[in-house]
């Protein structure tokens, strides 16, 4: 009988639970993590070998908890019942208490060797001093071009692999400390809890270190190993956040920050060399401009860090950004680059958030920058599921924003135009910019969502008061570009007052003077497209050093891409007016059976605002394609709120777009000219701004994907039949040489394509809907 009992004594299961699992009674999959890394199961090589080998080795609910996992039980476990060998071991190697403990055998060296991490600064080349790592504290000024880190050489090999293992867990709690974010993103370096062995056991370390042969006993080589690859650990964090910091916001005004010039370059360079480049160490509202510049730096960076790689993986990583601010506009990879770094620019973005609404009741320049460049960060990604948060955040945002720069704005615009001294300027020009910037942006929010202008029609009108006084003061180039702000943004409220909000309020706006409203907003903005037509090929070459008076709207006017940033906004409210259009004259068929006093000339001129509506779009919108392609080499669609959303935008209209050859008609302004080779030409460039936008976006492919799906659907339709099916819908539009159509009031010398001399009416049949054979969804055709 006692033969049997020792027997299961010496044959009983092995702990396997770390001791965090222990105490919450909860499965740890300890021993599964172990026998992966090392390849050998737990008959081969028992746990607590295994955890004394790779004492980083962690558990995964230890790491999602962001939590140390300890092994004490393990280790404790394979040590009972030893009949006194511990205390001889202990003995033979260390001698007796009263003895000395020096010796060839007793006294362990510390063997160090160097790794090298992969670059994270772009320009600088010192490295860490031994200095630093002995003291374990960050140098005030720093720009390391490589990173050293020192371990022990009994323990790289081991902890290495278990490092390696570790990095797929993130905490689900995003620090706000850049060193603590780096912790969770970088995959070199481990994740254990900040409060470990650094706080604790320090002074122990110390002392070690003034007299490695008076160590006290209870210390082994393992535990010293530990401690410093621990300490180092903690350095080299600190120089990546630091390093990382400096990368992102250096990419950030090499590429994003000439188009988009919300906040005064040369006052936040100066107060971010003064601390030694260091963003923890300035302001509160610096810092969170910091953190929103990082997250949009991490954008649009090549660096291995942003992706999560090392070692050879860096390698793969495509070197996109040349020195000289331009990018490579190949590469058809860039959306699995793009989905690749999503894990780093949401947690930017998740801790720019966290900063930048704490800014909310502060109304400093620097706040309002970075609440407007965050709102543009946010606004990136498609996905539906954030829609409604981010949204309410937008608008939160930019209700705050307008509210705050009202009061200094007005006493701006209410004194004469003269020079501002230096003290005020940097101010001044901060809030002109953003005034300035949103009224255009209010307009669009009130016309596309529908709802009332933030901006009252008082200081609209001001504005507009005060650049007419400006005047004489301005050069043609700035004056015109400052009057298309404005003529934009009164385009806009017309477009919100007039049409928007009464459809929303469910006010019937009768279809004539709907249809004469449509047209009249159409009316002024294609004259307003023609003339930023002739502006962009007389004005667009001004130098912006040139053209900057003492004035805070002039100053955000000088610029050749706010040109091209307006046009954009012009398609922008195309689509807008093209959707009212769309939603009055679905409203309109619903009642038109049910009232019998709804004339059906009224359905007949809306139908044939649709039409025009919709040739319009498409013209514009070809008209646009050399902005794009003017902006391929310059790297700019990375900054995808404004460019990158518009390319989306404008490549999934026109793929649904059919050609001259497969039934458009050839006669209309935006369908002259629209044949196969046109259209293909034209969807090329937007396929390779799309892949240069999948450099940031990882929605990309499903866009790409849908295109290709269209095209292959239009290929495989029979072109007879698809011409035989728009004739009959096009036996509607008449050339009436009587009439007056909306392209007679475009007199503009300056457009690409000629347009029909009449007009676009609607014939016999007014009910059929021309969308009903332009959809090419795959439920239209089966």
């Amino acid at each position: 009988m006692s033969t049997t009992v020792r027997s299961n004594k010496t044959t009983r299961r092995q702990n396997v639970v770390c001791d965090s699992c222990k105490l919450r009674r909860i499965k740890c999959d300890l021993l599964a993590l172990a026998e992966r890394l090392t390849g050998s199961s737990s008959l081969e090589t028992p746990l607590h070998v295994t955890v004394e080998q790779i004492p980083r080795l962690s558990c995964s609910n230890c790491r999602g908890k962001n939590l140390r996992c300890t092994k004490t039980a393990i280790i404790a476990s394979a040590n009972t019942a030893t009949g006194g060998r511990s205390i001889l071991e202990a003995r033979q190697r260390f001698g007796d208490a009263t003895g000395s403990v020096s010796g060839p055998g007793e006294t362990t060296a510390t063997t160090t060797t160097t790794k090298t991490v992969h670059s994270t600064g772009p320009t600088s080349t010192e490295s860490i001093p031994s200095s630093s790592r002995a003291s374990g504290s960050m140098p005030t000024r720093w720009s390391p071009e490589t990173i050293i880190m020192d371990s022990s050489a009994n323990s790289t090999s081991s902890s290495s692999a278990a490092m390696t293992e570790n990095i797929k867990a993130q905490s689900q709690e995003q620090p706000t400390d850049l060193t603590e974010l780096v912790r969770h993103l970088v995959p070199t370096f481990d994740i254990e809890d900040p409060t470990s062995s650094v706080d604790t056991s320090s002074a122990d370390f110390d002392s070690l270190r003034q007299s490695p042969s008076a160590a006290p006993s209870h210390h082994s080589s393992q535990s010293l190993n530990e401690l410093a690859l621990s300490l180092q650990h903690r350095l080299g964090e600190s120089v990546v956040a630091y390093t990382f910091s400096q990368h992102m916001i250096l990419t950030y005004f090499s590429h994003l920050h000439a188009f988009a010039p919300i906040f005064d370059a040369r006052a936040f360079q100066a107060e971010w060399q003064a601390v030694g480049q260091l963003s923890d160490h300035m302001s509160p509202d610096s810092q969170a401009l910091c953190s929103v510049l990082e997250a949009w730096g991490a954008m649009c960076s090549d660096n291995p860090m942003v992706f999560g790689v090392q070692g050879n993986e860096s390698l793969q990583v495509p070197k996109v950004l040349r020195s000289d601010g331009t990018c490579s506009i190949s590469s058809r990879n860039r959306a699995h680059w793009g989905r690749t770094r999503l894990q780093v620019c949401k947690s930017l973005a998740l801790r720019a958030r966290q900063r930048v609404l704490n800014l909310l009741p502060r109304p400093s320049p620097t706040a309002l920058a970075a609440l407007i460049l965050f709102v543009m960060l946010i606004n990136i990604s498609d996905k539906r599921s954030q829609g409604l948060e981010q949204s309410f955040i937008t608008e939160m945002i930019l209700n705050v924003v307008l509210r705050q720069v009202k009061a200094p704005q007005q006493t701006i615009l209410l004194r004469p135009y003269e020079p501002l001294i230096a003290s005020d300027r940097v101010a001044d020009q901060t809030f002109g910019r953003i005034f300035f910037s949103m009224l255009v942006t209010d307009s669009l929010i009130a016309a596309g969502e529908p709802t009332i202008p933030s901006i009252p029609d008082e200081e609209f009108d001001r504005a507009w008061v005060w650049v007419e006084e400006i005047k004489p003061r301005l050069s043609d180039c700035l004056y015109q570009k400052l009057s298309y702000n404005m003529r934009l943004s009164q385009l806009g409220r017309e477009t919100a007052y007039s049409l928007a909000l009464p459809m929303k309020r469910g006010r019937k706006i009768d279809a004539d003077h709907f249809c004469a409203l449509v047209r009249s907003i159409w009316k002024r903005l294609l004259a307003i497209r023609g003339e930023m037509l002739m502006h962009s090929m007389n004005c667009t070459l001004c130098d912006p050093s040139q053209c900057r008076p003492d004035s805070s709207a002039a100053y955000y006017a000088a610029g050749a891409f706010l040109l091209d940033n307006q046009r954009l906004i012009s398609v922008y409210l195309g689509f807008i007016l093209h959707r009212l259009v769309e939603v009055r004259l679905a409203e309109y068929k619903a009642t038109v059976h049910l009232m019998s006093h709804i004339s059906s000339a009224g359905l007949a001129d809306l139908c044939a605002l649709q039409i025009e509506s919709l040739d319009l779009v498409l013209q514009i919108c070809r008209l646009d394609l050399d902005i794009y392609e003017r902006l391929l080499p310059s790297g700019v669609l990375y900054s995808a709120p404004v460019f990158g959303r518009g390319i989306i935008a404008l490549a999934s209209f026109l793929v649904n777009i059919p050609t001259n050859e497969q039934g458009y008609p050839s006669n209309t302004p935006g369908g002259f000219g629209w044949t196969h080779h046109a259209k293909h030409a034209a969807l090329e460039t937007c396929k390779k701004g799309l892949h240069q936008v999948g450099w940031s976006l990882g929605e990309v492919d499903e866009v790409l994907d849908r295109m290709e799906a269209v095209l292959e659907r239009f290929d495989s339709m029979d072109t007879d039949e698809l011409s035989r099916r728009i004739e009959d819908k096009s036996e509607a539009i008449q050339v009436d040489s009587c009439g007056t159509s909306l392209s007679d009031t475009v007199e503009d010398e300056q457009l690409l394509w000629s347009r029909p001399s009449g007009s676009l009416t609607t014939g016999p049949d007014p009910s059929e809907d021309w969308e009903q054979f332009l959809d090419l969804s795959p439920a239209s055709h089966h």
